[in-house]
């Protein structure tokens, strides 16, 4: 009978069912697959017909802006079910992660974590608090080599680290590009912007990503070229705000479009000139980047910014700094043998490190290395 690995999420992402797939793919006969979480985001892409997805809503509750988060049937559920290995997120917030692995241990099982280790969630928490929660699992899967640094800056042994870079599905990109340069076209006819250069910001609309950084320094944007427009994607508390700004500002070369369908990011990221993204950077630039446009980023650390070196892989300005921004813009949309040398170097960087295959292998190789671990034991 194989082993039987349960991975536990807050919510099932659209963008991790890929992930998901790819690994249940890989491991038959190694061992079998469940993802336990909420569904929400999971049926509303198609999750909801994989057999192997549960769904198990987690619970929130906000003590000021922060929520605490907790899974209230995930410890009764491992107890019954009694897997071989759990995968589960952890950061201090998330109140499972701490007694999840007792559980575990009371059935045999060997929990993995599966964190950031630094992000914005996490940068106040004290290193005491961090170290207690990470040593209480048995292997950690990384977001980043910066991440597998901070564990073992806290006496997390190294050889029980295994960096997944993270990543979205930008294989996509690569297997199809003539797809996506047909929808960018379709798009920039839908929206009269053929012949335009398009500047394009996509993420949530939440006060830590800065967008008012960007519609400030739109005046002086605006004037590194007449026929540039900007584009303003997402969902979040701070939309309707957003878009009664962008209608003040100047209505005929902004362009706020709010939520798009699930994978329209893919076909707008091929129609931008450049992306940009102000604060909080997050996985759109890994899009970006294998789309070879130039993209533009807030000079600020964790494991979702990695992958983008300044002047190497992408444009970093000073977060906050709207000269840096307008400047570094402007140099990201010159047309220089320094942003085709970037826009390769950022392609190749994505294909070779930060691909789903890499991430899914790494994934493979830690919970085989637990599934080994737990069968010394028993």
């Amino acid at each position: 009978m194989p082993s039987k690995l349960v991975i536990v999420q807050p919510a099932i992402q659209h963008y991790r069912i890929p992930v998901f797939d790819r690994l249940r793919e890989l491991a038959s006969g190694d061992f079998s697959l469940e993802v336990w979480g909420a569904m929400c985001e999971g049926e509303a892409l198609g999750g909801g017909s994989r057999d192997y997805f549960h769904d198990y809503p987690c619970k929130e509750l906000y003590i000021g802006k922060r929520p605490i988060v907790w899974h209230p049937d995930i410890l009764n559920k491992i107890r019954a079910e009694r897997p071989d290995v759990v995968i589960s997120t952890v950061y201090p917030s998330h109140l499972t992660s701490w007694t999840l692995p007792k559980t575990c241990a009371s059935v045999g099982a060997i929990a993995i974590g599966w964190t950031k280790v630094q992000s914005p969630k996490t940068r106040s928490v004290s290193q005491y608090i961090k170290r207690k929660l990470f040593d209480r699992y048995r292997y950690i899967l990384a977001y980043s080599g910066s991440s597998r640094d901070e564990l073992c800056s806290l006496g997390y042994p190294e050889s029980n680290v295994f960096v997944t870079n993270n990543t979205i599905d930008t294989d996509r990109i690569f297997a199809s590009g003539d797809r996506y340069d047909r929808e960018a076209e379709l798009l920039r006819s839908e929206h009269n912007l053929t012949g335009k250069r398009i500047l394009l910001c996509i993420s949530t609309m939440e006060s830590h990503k800065r967008h008012e950084d960007l519609l400030a320094a739109w005046p002086q944007l605006k004037q590194i070229d007449d026929d540039l427009h900007l584009v303003l994607i997402g969902s979040g508390s701070l939309a309707d705000q957003l878009r009664d700004q962008c209608g003040s500002l100047e209505s005929s070369r902004i362009h706020f479009l709010g939520r798009v369908p699930a994978g329209a990011d893919y076909g707008w990221i091929a129609a931008a000139d450049a992306t940009i993204q102000c604060g909080a950077v997050g996985l759109a630039i890994n899009q970006s980047m294998a789309f070879g446009k130039p993209t533009i980023i807030a000079d600020e650390p964790g494991p979702d910014t990695e992958s983008l070196v300044d002047n190497e892989t992408g444009f970093r300005y000073q977060k906050g700094n709207l000269d840096d921004l307008v400047n570094r813009t402007r140099d990201a949309l010159s047309d220089s043998d320094v942003v085709r040398t970037v826009t390769a170097n950022a392609r190749k960087i994505i294909q070779e490190q930060f691909s789903m295959d890499h991430m899914v292998s790494k994934i493979h190789q830690c919970a085989l290395a637990a599934i080994e671990s737990q069968r010394q034991v028993a």
